[in-house]
């Protein structure tokens, strides 16, 4: 963001956005625009920005939880593919695959489906959000549970699984 802010012909601005907040907006009768809900959910100084690098066309938003918008996922997902995409031309959309439709998304839209969590992946991930002596316990609890290392296959899972063992709430089914 930083790169972007200082060059941003080289470096698009990055403008992260929690789709249900954009849903929400909506619901309670906004329009569905982004710029007026990020203008009524940014502060001042960083609206500016946005809105300038929009105009200039140098902005990468990047949209998440299309699958959580509920009644109007579909309104959504249109203006996304259709008045978005034509006011910028850079767009990721994040959603579960049960999220979006790509009968409104297909042109102009790259799919890639991500992969699930490898155990290399959920090892790393651990041992990155826990100490050296609690990732040692973890380890051992998921290698000695096959059905843990399962439900750690998603980021969603794997972090609730985290936190839960942080907090001593993972239940070795052994014990």
């Amino acid at each position: 963001a930083i790169s972007a802010y200082q060059e941003p012909e080289k470096h698009p601005i990055p403008v992260f956005v929690y789709l249900v907040g954009f849903a929400k907006f909506i619901m309670s009768g906004g329009p569905c625009d982004l710029l007026a809900y990020l203008k009524s959910s940014t502060p001042e100084d960083q609206y500016k920005v946005i809105a300038h690098a929009h105009a200039e066309k140098t902005s990468l938003y990047l949209l998440d939880g299309l699958d959580e918008c509920a009644s109007v996922k579909s309104q959504l997902q249109e203006y996304i593919g259709t008045t978005l995409a034509t006011e910028t031309g850079r767009v990721v959309l994040s959603s579960r695959l049960a999220g979006f439709s790509d009968d409104q998304l297909a042109e102009g839209y790259e799919f890639v489906q991500l992969e699930l969590c490898s155990v290399e992946i959920q090892k790393k991930t651990a041992k990155a959000r826990l100490a050296d002596t609690e990732y040692a316990r973890f380890e051992e609890l998921m290698s000695e549970n096959p059905m843990f290392a399962l439900y750690a296959t998603t980021p969603l899972s794997l972090s609730l699984l985290i936190e839960l063992f942080k907090h001593n709430k993972l239940i070795n089914p052994r014990d």
